[in-house]
């Protein structure tokens, strides 16, 4: 998301204080909140519930959790900009292409899960009353979540499939971000 904060410096800050989600759980958790909101939009009341969701309850007071809670707000502000921006430059935040395919689709997998609790939190009254294309994307996440993770290498196939599914991840969130907020959708260069 920023220089500051990339997924493997957050999830090295969320395992040290040991929280209770990984670097892309807890921003597909904020982006669900903030797409729920429409245009990236996220009131304080659910940014303090999703930094109590992600640090757990017992994390609190200390350095360790304060550097969480700083490098998260950093997070939390980058994903409303990106979300609100019409150049499409929003990304979900998953490890690099360095790491292992199969690191790679586990967090894509949890990035999903995540986005589809933040989602549930911000509007809990389920699938009604959600335009077609939100509840397609929903329902295409929830079935990310059941991906079956194996831990061979990757073939050139694989990493193109991995590739488009992170596409997809990134478009399907501006896209429900867009139809929450009544707008036409993200502007296409």
């Amino acid at each position: 998301m920023t220089e500051a904060v990339d997924h493997d410096r957050l999830q090295h800050m969320l395992a040290r204080c040991d929280a209770a989600a990984d670097a892309a759980e807890a921003h597909g958790m904020l982006c669900g909140l903030a797409c729920a909101g429409g245009r990236g939009r996220i009131d304080r009341r659910h940014l303090d519930e999703w930094l109590d969701a992600v640090l757990g309850e017992g994390v609190s007071g200390d350095v360790l959790a304060e550097e969480c809670r700083t490098a998260l707000a950093a997070v939390a502000g980058e994903c409303a900009r990106m979300l609100a921006s019409r150049d499409m430059e929003f990304y979900p935040l998953l490890p690099d292409d360095d790491h292992p395919l199969a690191e790679r689709l586990a967090a894509l997998r949890e990035w999903s899960h995540g986005f589809l609790v933040g989602f549930a939190m911000a509007r809990p009254g389920g699938l009604e009353g959600l335009p077609d294309d939100v509840r397609e994307v929903v329902s295409d996440l929830l079935e990310f979540t059941r991906m079956a993770v194996g831990t061979e290498a990757g073939s050139e196939e694989d990493e193109r499939a991995y590739t488009e599914l992170v596409e997809y991840l990134k478009v399907a969130a501006l896209l429900v971000c867009a139809d929450m907020a009544g707008d036409s959708g993200p502007v296409l260069h």
